[in-house]
């Protein structure tokens, strides 16, 4: 695989859309398409995210050869306890 240029990877993740929820949301920008940047002006943005204290939980991935699973380039050091996180929310205009 590797000679055919094939690598593992994590697959992205997208939120599953409707056909619906598509056409709305290209409806939604077809409408803004000539706004000037005094109407954007008038616009307040927001998003939040979750931030892992200690690590990410998220799925990992290692390339190794056999034998060699407990080498240090090989690991993620874990904590026993839950190291917790932190959910930050902001906005922007």
């Amino acid at each position: 695989m590797h000679n055919l240029g094939f690598s593992s990877r994590i697959p992205a993740r997208k939120p599953l859309l409707t056909g619906t929820q598509k056409e709305n949301r290209l409806n939604w920008c077809l409408e803004r398409q000539t706004w000037s940047i005094r109407k954007w002006g008038n616009v307040i943005w927001s998003d939040e995210s979750r931030f892992a204290v200690f690590n990410n939980d998220g799925p990992n991935r290692v390339w190794r050869v056999p034998g060699t699973r407990f080498e240090q380039e090989n690991l993620i050091p874990t904590v026993k306890h839950n190291s917790g996180s932190i959910m930050v929310w902001s906005c922007f205009s």
